[in-house]
């Protein structure tokens, strides 16, 4: 896996993760960072372009709903984001994903999924399998991702984030914030 991992920056490798062959890096690059779109969920309320498929008042991290997988449905509720001009204009972004996630067991097949696609079809995506951050069962614990904005994009295109759960068990996601950052050298 490090020999995936990009020359051109300076980059210190934190925590290896043999399970999901994945790396957690701390970029020592400096460069200058922008907020493009930031938007936060706890599924108690509706805005007027979010609705929500799955939500259940069993648990909440700091409130009374949130949002799951189970046996009926292996997508959580999902934030979607329409790319427009300000993305286009900083292809050197990152999407930043950060949830609190809830689970019975320690053993799942379920993945935070952050997906680029245009007329419903993945063009590109990144995952992070959650089994790499649990590490006691029955315990709400802070899960975080990010992606790199592939350089195909185009406006009009989506980006979706969401829990994608393979194994269809009871999975709860609560407290969303997905965040895109752009960086210039």
């Amino acid at each position: 896996l490090h020999d995936a991992l990009p020359i051109c920056i300076n980059y210190k490798i934190l925590k290896e993760y043999p399970y999901s062959d994945c790396v957690f890096i701390k970029n020592e690059q400096l460069w200058k960072s922008k907020e493009i779109y930031s938007k936060e969920i706890d599924f108690e309320s509706q805005d007027s372009i979010t609705h929500f498929n799955s939500i259940t008042n069993d648990i909440g991290y700091k409130s009374q709903h949130c949002s799951k997988t189970d046996s009926g449905s292996n997508f959580s509720d999902e934030i979607i984001y329409l790319i427009g001009d300000s993305l286009l204009k900083h292809k050197n972004s990152i999407i930043e994903f950060n949830s609190m996630i809830y689970m019975d067991h320690l053993y799942s097949n379920a993945f935070i999924v952050v997906s680029f696609e245009n007329n419903n079809n993945s063009y590109s995506y990144q995952c992070l399998d959650i089994a790499d951050r649990i590490y006691k069962p029955k315990e709400w614990t802070r899960v975080s991702f990010s992606a790199l904005v592939p350089p195909e994009i185009k406006k009009g295109d989506v980006i979706k984030a969401y829990l994608w759960d393979f194994s269809k068990q009871l999975i709860y996601i609560d407290n969303i914030k997905f965040k895109i950052v752009a960086y210039e050298k």
